[in-house]
């Protein structure tokens, strides 16, 4: 076929896959967001590794400081005993006075990828069953543990994953990139949820 010919085919296929994803994606966000029973509230110890300075991490780590929960652990994970988001996590401790929150300081690493070893430090330090891993340039509401974790009362539910979505861009060029971004996520995981072929966890 000529190019244009090609270029033409390819722009059909894609609207008519992007009308598919809308379609599917409707779906998926019309039924019941509610699952598992909303009194099953084990207690949860919260890792979260981190390496740096993120914007909005102060507000980020306060949200998950306090959750709308009755037990949390929070584990905050860095790999160097300098590394620049201390001070912040020593000001959410501070701000923080009632929650259950470790600094820990991961100087063993177990392989390659420093953000692997900060996780298993992390594990090591975890006093509860149920484990939330979480990066640190994510934000959530207070309820987020009320609502992933009932889903584990059916025995059959051993993991949540949670699809992670940009927001507050500060500029038109952010923005588009935040529509692309986001609807790249919806595209790739919500048919794969809905046809059952998503058996792992992923996302931030």
């Amino acid at each position: 076929p000529s190019p244009e010919l090609l270029i033409v085919g390819l722009t059909v296929f894609n609207l008519l896959y992007l009308f598919f994803v809308l379609a599917l994606t409707d779906y998926f966000f019309s039924r019941s967001q509610h699952f598992g029973d909303p009194s099953f509230a084990p207690p949860v110890s919260m890792i979260i590794p981190v390496k740096g300075k993120d914007d909005g991490m102060f507000e980020n780590f306060v949200a998950l400081c306090r959750q709308d929960y009755p037990c949390t652990q929070v584990i905050f994970v860095v790999g160097e005993p300098h590394d620049p988001a201390i001070p912040v996590l020593d000001q959410v401790i501070k701000n923080c006075p009632s929650s259950d929150i470790l600094l820990v300081i991961s100087i063993q690493k177990i392989g390659a990828n420093e953000k692997v070893s900060n996780l298993e430090a992390g594990y090591q330090r975890a006093r509860y069953d149920h484990l939330v891993f979480i990066d640190s340039d994510i934000r959530v509401g207070q309820d987020y543990l009320r609502k992933i974790i009932p889903s584990l009362a059916d025995h059959r539910i051993g993991l949540i994953t949670c699809l992670p979505f940009y927001r507050d861009s500060r500029n038109v060029p952010a923005a588009l990139e935040t529509v692309g971004v986001n609807s790249n996520i919806l595209s790739m995981y919500i048919p794969m949820f809905l046809l059952g072929r998503m058996k792992y966890g992923t996302g931030a």
